[in-house]
């Protein structure tokens, strides 16, 4: 992305007009047009000015990649919320960075769509070496406890607010559902849609009951517990 159409994102993130956008960054109406069409390049005092005035880094308004930036921020500041016991929100989100709620409502519509966001991210970095390590069916169940438990718990603090509270354990509980059952029929053709949603609500219920209880003191027991009872599910 274009410097010009990184100012563009800026001003239009902030609900502002053309001469709106002009009037705080001390230029003509014109020359805002001409930054946003890349015809004419900023100078670094109206760089500064777009900086300090939007609370945007320098680095980000020059940068290639500054809508991509909004959503690593607002995934960072979320985990950090989440660590300490809050559940995000567009509105605890927007006092805790220099996104204005009328920003972050571009973006996520509710709250909830916000909490998707995140646990999608989340599961978007581990999904796709997780069904490499399945070659077949029979392997689900096992897989997923000892390839997928553990990065969930060195993920504990982020995780366990989302389960503790029911309605953000519902969103999770109904992504994993959707989007494991779709990738684990195309995966695996011949497998019933019963029996792969058996095997998933087996180990979402092993999340959550580890998730809701003292995971630290569970983790062992209650794997050695669903390994055993699930040996012969695989």
């Amino acid at each position: 992305m274009s410097v010009g159409n990184n100012i563009k994102t800026i001003r239009t993130n902030h609900g502002l007009s053309q001469e709106q956008f002009s009037e705080k960054i001390y230029c003509s109406t014109q020359t805002v047009s001409k930054l946003e069409r890349n015809i004419i390049s900023p100078n670094i005092t109206t760089i500064k000015m777009i900086s300090h005035k939007f609370g945007v880094p320098i680095n980000e308004i020059i940068s290639d990649s500054y809508e991509e930036n909004i959503f690593e921020k607002i995934y960072f500041v979320s985990k950090e919320m989440l660590s300490q016991g809050s559940i995000p929100t567009i509105d605890s989100v927007s006092k805790n960075t220099s996104f204005s709620k009328k920003l972050l409502k571009q973006k996520f519509k509710t709250d909830q769509e916000l909490l998707l966001f995140l646990i999608k991210s989340f599961d978007m970095k581990i999904q796709s070496k997780l069904l490499n390590y399945i070659h077949n069916q029979n392997e689900i169940i096992q897989i997923f406890i000892n390839k997928y438990l553990p990065i969930l718990m060195q993920n504990e603090s982020f995780l366990k607010p989302l389960y503790h509270n029911i309605s953000t354990r519902v969103i999770i509980i109904n992504y994993l559902k959707e989007v494991y059952s779709k990738n684990l029929l195309m995966k695996f053709p011949n497998c019933s849609t019963l029996e792969i949603n058996i095997k998933l609500n087996i180990i979402i219920e092993l999340i959550i009951s580890i998730f809701t209880y003292n995971s630290r003191l569970h983790y062992k027991e209650v794997t050695a517990l669903f390994n055993d009872i699930t040996k012969d599910l695989n």
